[in-house]
């Protein structure tokens, strides 16, 4: 920690550093505030990572609260810090939700106008940070985001309702990761709305959410009609559905149909679904674009399947 402040205090008068990555030191208070005094001078750093430094809400607020400053920074990674946990003084109490943090994050957003790059995986976000971040997105005039990541946040329909609606008007954002949440049908629905609305967006990740057939039909709605997006991860859902009459393929067959429409998405990627065979059955050679270069499979690859296609067995749950 003492380290930390020294590079901190560095930083302030520093004029020529433009990336710093201060990730897994778990930085204390003061090590926080100093960085926070080093960002509110600094004019020249344009990517700071602060993953995994135990910031908290009360580290988040503020790191936060510099940003609003700060006028220099592009990139913000600020991943694996509990900004929306706190610990109850009695321990044995376990945590509760505090929003400090991200409400200052949300202030921050409504007033730089340089960032581009906001990296919030796994801080307890949940439905009400969520929702906080996208409000404050919706709201401000300057911000012009490209990078939005949220994943392993515990996020619901609710929250993906939230980043729908900001994701549906952004004309600036291009990479969203939700992988990981607990987005659900419901949840699946919002981002596949948002998806037919997007003329920016061009690579999402909704890997490991819950999602079955009825968002697969709305996701495969939106594929029609969506002209930005190159690469979409759906794998490790439950987009074939057992049913107790056997396994409802109507998603898949919605997005085996829609990609015969689609001529931009170059990786579909959707291992972990067991359905490959299936899927692959919707298509015929004739019918794929030739901007299509492939997709990643859990299942055995059929005999019918002429075009490239990479196999990726028993890849596992990226979010473990």
């Amino acid at each position: 920690n003492r380290l930390n402040y020294i590079i901190a205090r560095f930083l302030k008068f520093n004029s020529s550093l433009i990336c710093l990555d201060m990730s897994d030191n778990q930085s204390d208070t003061a090590s926080v505030q100093a960085f926070a005094e080093a960002l509110c001078n600094n004019r020249t750093l344009m990517k700071l990572n602060l993953s995994n430094n135990g910031l908290g809400p009360n580290g988040g607020y503020v790191i936060g609260g510099a940003v609003a400053k700060n006028m220099s920074l592009r990139t913000l990674v600020l991943s694996d810090n509990n900004l929306c946990k706190k610990q109850h003084t009695i321990k044995r109490l376990g945590y509760y939700y505090a929003s400090k943090g991200i409400n200052a994050i949300g202030v921050a957003l409504r007033m730089n106008t340089q960032l581009t790059a906001l990296h919030l995986g796994r801080n307890s976000l949940e439905d009400k940070g969520t929702n906080t971040l996208a409000q404050a997105l919706l709201q401000s005039n300057a911000c012009n985001l490209q990078a939005l990541s949220l994943r392993d946040n515990g996020i619901g329909p609710q929250g993906a309702q939230a980043v729908s609606d900001y994701v549906t008007v952004s004309r600036s954002l291009q990479y969203l990761d939700l992988s990981c949440n607990r987005l659900g049908e419901d949840g699946g629905k919002f981002i596949g709305v948002a998806i037919g609305a997007s003329v920016s967006v061009t690579q999402l990740h909704l890997n490991n959410n819950e999602m079955g057939p009825d968002s697969a039909k709305v996701i495969a709605l939106a594929l029609n009609v969506n002209r930005s997006l190159r690469m979409l991860d759906l794998s490790c859902n439950k987009l074939r559905a057992s049913r107790s009459e056997g396994f409802d393929d109507a998603g898949l067959a919605a997005i085996a149909k829609s990609m015969r429409n689609n001529t931009t998405i170059t990786k579909l990627c959707v291992h972990n679904n067991k359905w490959a065979s299936a899927f692959l059955c919707h298509y015929s050679a004739n019918s794929i674009p030739e901007s299509f270069r492939g997709a990643y499979c859990g299942d055995s690859i059929s005999e019918k399947c002429s075009w490239q296609c990479f196999v990726a067995e028993n890849a596992g749950n990226p979010c473990l």
